[in-house]
């Protein structure tokens, strides 16, 4: 049995010098060497090197910034055998027929948030606030303020549906207005 590979590659040849290509060569170039490496290396500056501290820091940066304890900077609530957390802020009303629901309550199951809220809708409600309003930086409507001074219920501050800390009006700095000149 005969192949009919020489036959092929003539006829492939021939299709393409039909069709005017031509073969490419392909471009050579030396690899680069290990001493080029490292002459290329120390020419780049590292973005970390910029991130790491002074070497005349006094402080360790890691011993500063301790994260604190997750329980210290939240409120419990505990009801019906069920505890969860809330961030410190975000009871923002606290009729004092609900204070002994605030702190733990022992033997109760820990549940997420969502949770908690669905089982306990008689008695917390929930305002949605803006993240200036969070922050302290815009104040509450006054419709939204009068709402939370009326409530009967627990009020919880919300943003996207999830508890969030509402920090103290911060006090707005004096608008003055520019110094008028007479006019000739």
């Amino acid at each position: 049995m005969k192949s009919s590979f020489p036959i092929l590659g003539i006829c492939a040849l021939a299709v393409l010098s039909a069709h005017g290509q031509q073969a490419q060569t392909v471009a050579m170039r030396d690899v680069i060497g290990e001493d080029q490496l490292r002459a290329m290396a120390q020419k780049v500056t590292l973005p970390m090197s910029r991130a790491l501290p002074p070497a005349d820091l006094k402080e360790d940066p890691s011993k500063v910034n301790q994260p604190e304890d997750l329980i210290s900077r939240s409120d419990i609530l505990s009801y019906g055998g069920m505890t969860t957390i809330v961030p410190k802020r975000a009871i923002i009303q606290l009729p004092p027929a609900m204070a002994q629901r605030v702190g733990k309550s022992d033997g109760s199951k820990i549940v997420p948030w969502e949770e908690f809220l669905a089982a306990n809708r008689g008695w917390i409600s929930t305002i949605e606030v803006t993240r200036q309003q969070a922050g302290g930086s815009e104040p509450f409507p006054e419709e939204t303020s009068k709402t939370i001074s009326k409530a009967t219920t627990l009020v919880v501050a919300t943003y996207n549906g999830w508890p969030v800390s509402v920090l103290p009006l911060k006090a707005a700095a004096p608008v003055v207005a520019p110094a008028q000149t007479p006019q000739r």
